[in-house]
């Protein structure tokens, strides 16, 4: 006989599937821990599992009931007897809870591992096969172990004492879609599971057992407009736990990546918060309750782009799209930069003609959606000699940790994110090679404007970005977005060299404090060698009276 557990959907999907695919005529027990679903949504689909008799039992795991019995409850300061305690604590309770044991069980395929099942199999060293928690996640075990620490800090002291995750040494094997594994990702252990590849190879009445156990059904897709599938996060799952900076942050990448599509949107299990029919009206709005894995086989052909924040579930539809739009992490906190890469991938598409595309400091995932979705074919072949550096500005120095690569005929794009004006602490910045552009974004908090500078040593380039400019509205936002240039004084440079020279005495770290004040003294000589010229340049922008 077989177990099978799991928390999430996810997880009950790859049970499922893994059990109708390789041991369909074997008897095996499924475990859910309750937190997969509220009580009544969970019991229902439960039944509806029995009733397909896939399952020679299955049981709701009360893991709140196990937590509340077991007592302590454990910090990162919590010494090993104390954790041990718990262990075994909990280990007596799951035993009175299922007074069968495990032992009975040929083999064991578990998910979450960190809850008390898994506890008890880690602390007995009863050897198991691992489920990663989402298609490629197995690759990402540092966000998988932030993910879990913020949520379930109890769980999280478990897994690391007990090594779970399924990196403890009795596991046997480790089922995760390799396709979706980061690229150079290995692990002795690993093997391939893919809920795609595994439902493809089953015959299709199962398939779609499947599929009406979810309660899916066909979606349909017109033939003379794009289809975008939008999966949605928990709120509670951000790093800013807000309902309002979720909505914010969907209208927002809808309005960039999804303009005039035919929306279709997967909310995660949880998001139970946002009416995305009145939102977005017209699109269609999935079931929460369906794996977004089952996606490919409601819809009749490939969507045309599948987009998601930072969801952990976009591995999973690389198979039914043709392009994926993941953000990372920083859309949680950082969503409106999107209008600065937004700004900056415009500036590249008006200059670019074969240079090298150079980008360290910088969000990729956020430059290289936005030049996918332009058209803007960066070749890494045959480069031109000179470069163009895209830097965010939240570093101490603009390419400290390229200096050898970067050359000062090359052209940088400078976002200033953080107005901490670092690019200026480099002595080779000069006004005649630099422009100012303004991003005004307008929107329901006012008017506000972000800066990006552009430095080149080419006329050519630089008089196509002085006369760039642009608006855009971005209708679900109900914002406007417009770009415009202008030359560089030399106000501006000092202006930039002082605000550059107040952060470095803040970041003693990056830079010696006798450097930092030789820069400081020679700025200071330099206002008032120039004075008169300064005072002028003012009087003519009009900041002084003439």
């Amino acid at each position: 006989m077989i177990l099978y557990h799991g928390s999430t959907a996810y997880h009950v999907l790859c049970c499922i599937v893994h059990k109708l695919f390789y041991y369909r005529n074997m008897k095996a027990v499924l475990m859910i821990t309750e937190y997969m679903a509220p009580k009544d949504e969970l019991n229902k689909f439960i039944n509806d599992i029995k009733e397909r008799g896939w399952f020679e039992d299955i049981f709701i795991v009360p893991e709140s009931e196990f937590r509340r019995k077991a007592g302590n409850k454990l910090t990162e300061r919590s010494d090993t007897e104390e954790i041990e305690g718990v262990v075994n604590k909990l280990n007596d309770i799951l035993l009175e809870w299922y007074p069968a044991g495990f032992r009975q069980f040929d083999d064991a395929y578990i998910a979450a591992d960190q809850w008390t099942v898994g506890t008890y199999y880690l602390s007995n060293k009863i050897p198991y096969y691992y489920f990663e928690d989402a298609s490629g996640l197995l690759g990402d075990e540092k966000r998988y172990l932030k993910l879990m620490k913020e949520s379930t800090p109890q769980n999280y002291i478990l897994c690391e004492y007990l090594q779970a995750a399924g990196r403890n040494r009795i596991v046997k094997g480790k089922l995760c879609d390799m396709n979706n594994l980061p690229e150079g990702f290995y692990d002795e252990k690993a093997i391939d599971f893919s809920i795609y590849k595994t439902m493809c190879q089953m015959d299709r009445d199962t398939r779609m057992q499947i599929v009406s156990l979810y309660g899916g059904e066909m979606v349909p897709m017109p033939e003379y407009k794009a289809t975008t599938v939008f999966l949605t996060q928990y709120y509670n799952n951000l790093k800013i736990r807000e309902v309002g900076i979720q909505k914010k942050m969907t209208k927002l990448i809808i309005d960039y990546f999804a303009e005039n599509s035919n929306l279709i949107i997967k909310p995660h299990p949880k998001d139970r918060y946002i009416p995305y029919e009145e939102i977005f009206p017209g699109c269609t709005v999935i079931k929460r309750s369906i794996p977004s894995e089952i996606l490919p086989f409601m819809l009749p052909k490939a969507a045309d782009e599948v987009i998601t924040p930072n969801s952990t579930s976009i591995g999973g539809m690389r198979n039914c799209c043709q392009k994926v739009y993941l953000f990372g992490e920083e859309i949680e906190v950082h969503y409106e930069r999107l209008h600065l890469y937004y700004a900056a991938s415009k500036i590249i598409e008006a200059i670019y003609s074969g240079q090298e595309l150079c980008y360290p400091n910088a969000n990729s995932l956020f430059l290289n959606n936005f030049l996918d979705k332009l058209d803007i074919n960066i070749s890494y072949d045959n480069c031109s000699s000179n470069k163009i550096w895209l830097d965010a500005g939240e570093g101490y120095k603009l390419l400290e940790k390229d200096s050898e690569s970067f050359s000062k005929e090359d052209t940088i794009i400078f976002l200033e994110v953080e107005e901490h004006y670092t690019l200026f602490w480099n002595e080779w910045i000069n006004r005649e090679n630099m422009i100012q552009l303004i991003v005004e974004v307008d929107d329901e908090r006012g008017c506000r404007e972000h800066v990006i500078w552009f430095y080149s040593k080419d006329k050519e380039l630089r008089e196509k970005v002085i006369n760039m400019s642009f608006e855009r509205e971005l209708k679900n936002t109900g914002a406007n977005i417009g770009l415009s240039a202008m030359e560089v004084t030399e106000n501006m440079i000092l202006e930039g060299k002082l605000e550059a020279m107040r952060y470095a005495m803040q970041t003693k770290e990056n830079e010696s404090n006798d450097r930092v004040l030789h820069q400081a003294a020679e700025i200071i000589e330099k206002y008032e060698e120039e004075k008169w010229r300064t005072e002028k340049v003012l009087m003519r922008e009009g900041i002084l009276p003439m």
